[in-house]
């Protein structure tokens, strides 16, 4: 008998809760509230998706708005970026967002 438990392929994971978390901050940055000390960037699946919630948070934390337009100059140069498809991964994300409210959920 072997008592060896695997350990799965890949880290369970949700791109799509992750995607809504991120349009609902795009969408109403003062959601962060709800989730500030519970969520970090670390805990994201997607690579691309950890540095742009690190950097949304890091302009919501110096009272700028974290938007689209304000985060596409910090990725321009950022190939992970233009392969999920540039502003338009942002302006889908912002588009299929779920209430505020339930950025803990």
């Amino acid at each position: 008998m072997n008592d060896h438990v695997s350990q799965p392929a890949t880290m369970p994971h949700n791109i799509e809760a992750e995607q809504a978390l991120i349009g609902c901050l795009l969408f109403d940055n003062a959601a962060f509230a709800r989730i500030e000390g519970i969520v970090e960037p670390d805990q994201f699946y997607e690579p691309f998706h950890q540095k742009l919630f690190g950097n949304i948070v890091r302009l919501i934390r110096d009272g700028k708005a974290a938007e689209p337009i304000t985060l596409v100059d910090r990725f321009k140069d950022d190939k992970a970026f233009e392969a999920l498809g540039g502003i338009g991964y942002l302006a889908d994300m912002l588009a299929q967002t779920p209430p505020s409210y339930a950025a803990p959920d």
